[in-house]
């Protein structure tokens, strides 16, 4: 595996609750101890995953049998985030088997399939809970997804047609449904990812967009906020969150990732939207409308015991979500560079920048959370947002940020969730932030050693990992260029107080 050392510096006075990078030696130490992380992971991560992938087979899961198989808590998530290493460095294979981490990734796809004949796979009765939840995440939609780029990247070709023809005819059945949201977890945006993922047909992916927009403009009209200047908004539960995994953020993080021919008709409005969300100071995750029109927009914080106006540090209802939606836009437009081309005003595309490193201070100070270490709302999930920030600018403060997030996760032991050894909630998150940054170290790596020849990697928030995997794919060449070492490194302790327990 390759060589991925994570340093940092950290703040020693007694109420410390962040790291902080700098020279200081009255207040930092360094702390360079190697941990073999990766192998160790591994072995956890895979050994669960294949277990519970036989209890599938044999139909003994328990509970919601759909829950251990979607790419949210389930193993078709733990199979997307072992091909995602793969593709980072292809070849690797778990230190308890022999087989590549890919075969891992297939097998474990096929079983969260199940034994369900394809031709019923998508329907209704095999999808108790709610057959217009289409998002990637959290759907049987999105399990036949995530099957169908593992199973074509395998060889079973014929069988990944085939899931990915019924893909495209569910979107169709319940992606246009009034029953179906347009939020990321469950709903529109999510399944323009799961598209995505099948390589699907522009056509369809523009269709679910225009879906999402006049979803947009029917809620912004009903809520009234449109006379208020913001012509989008949408909302899940009859509730407006802000955040990504059910709100504002995630819904236009996700159009702004469509080529811009597709949401060039939309794009005044999205910005229009946005602007209206960065009129509420201190980054609150859901608004209260009882008269738009009126100003009488209430918005709603996190708390902490008994203080009010907390801010939530997380992707699925916080300032991560707002910090990728704007670095999302950004990139869309090209940056202040290419604004024009799309008539965006270059000062507008520097101010969303200038937005993204403000919510990126802000998960420095606050974002080791104590929701284990998933993307959803854990301690990985804030790390992509110090990483898409190296993307833009490649600034190293950022991608040590990072590191210093990675380090603290090889040491986790707090936090309870009901899937621990999960993509969205668990251990399998921090694994997919290593993947990406063994992908970052290498970039670092090979301009170190031919500066100027290699364009820096785009790395996405893995909500749109069609994209975030197409990266791992691209970069896989560097990895025949840039000599590696055999073993994983994080610095952070000792290997006996890495816990994934």
């Amino acid at each position: 595996m390759p060589h991925l050392t994570l340093e940092w510096v950290m703040q020693t006075r007694p109420t410390a609750t962040h790291l902080q990078l700098d020279n200081d030696q009255d207040t930092a130490i360094m702390q360079q101890e190697p941990v073999t992380l990766l192998p160790q992971l591994l072995t956890v991560l895979v050994n669960h995953a294949q277990d519970k992938a036989e209890e599938l087979r044999a139909g003994v899961a328990g509970g919601h049998a759909d829950k251990h198989k979607h790419v949210y808590t389930g193993i078709a998530g733990v199979a997307l985030a072992l091909y995602k290493l793969h593709l980072a460095d292809p070849g690797a294979s778990a230190p308890s088997s022999t087989r590549s981490l890919h075969d891992i990734a297939a097998d474990l796809a096929q079983a969260a399939l199940s034994g369900v004949p394809i031709a019923s796979l998508l329907t209704h009765e095999t999808h108790p809970r709610d057959p217009h939840h289409v998002g990637l995440l959290d759907s049987t939609l999105g399990t036949a997804a995530a099957a169908t780029r593992i199973l074509t990247h395998a060889g079973h070709v014929e069988q990944a047609n085939q899931l990915k023809d019924l893909v495209a005819d569910q979107a169709t059945t319940h992606g246009f449904s009034t029953h179906t949201s347009s939020e990321v977890l469950y709903g529109r945006a999510g399944l323009l990812d799961a598209l995505m993922l099948t390589d699907a047909e522009p056509e369809l992916l523009a269709e679910v967009a225009e879906a999402i927009i006049e979803d947009g403009k029917r809620t912004a009209q009903r809520l009234g906020v449109d006379k208020a200047g913001c012509p989008l908004m949408w909302t899940w539960h009859d509730t407006v969150y802000l955040g990504g995994a059910h709100g504002v953020a995630g819904i236009l993080m996700h159009l702004w990732t469509l080529p811009v021919g597709v949401i060039r008709a939309y794009i005044p409005d999205m910005i229009k939207t946005m602007a209206y969300v960065a009129e509420f100071d201190g980054y609150p995750y859901k608004l209260d409308v009882d008269d738009a029109e009126a100003g009488m927009v209430t918005p709603v914080y996190g708390t902490r015991g008994d203080e009010d106006a907390e801010v939530v540090v997380q992707f699925c209802h916080g300032v991560t979500g707002l910090g990728l939606m704007w670095l999302r836009a950004w990139r869309a437009v090209g940056g202040a560079v290419g604004a024009a081309s799309v008539n965006v005003e270059p000062e507008v595309a520097g101010e969303w920048l200038a937005k993204a490193k403000a919510c990126g201070e802000v998960v420095w100070q606050r974002g080791i959370v104590r929701k284990h270490l998933g993307l959803c709302h854990g301690l990985s999930g804030n790390a992509y947002l110090f990483v898409q920030l190296w993307s833009a600018t490649g600034d190293l403060v950022w991608y040590r940020r990072a590191l210093a997030f990675a380090a603290i996760g090889a040491h986790w032991h707090g936090g309870r969730c009901d899937h621990p050894y999960s993509v969205w909630e668990g251990v399998g998150g921090y694994l997919w932030l290593l993947a990406d940054l063994i992908i970052v170290n290498r970039f670092i790596q090979q301009t170190e050693q031919q500066p100027q020849r290699v364009q820096r990697p785009w790395v996405d928030f893995p909500s749109l990992s069609a994209a975030n995997l197409d990266v791992a794919k691209n970069w896989a060449e560097i990895r025949r260029r840039t000599r590696s070492t055999n073993t994983a490194v994080v610095s952070a302790g000792s290997a006996e107080e890495s816990s994934y327990r």
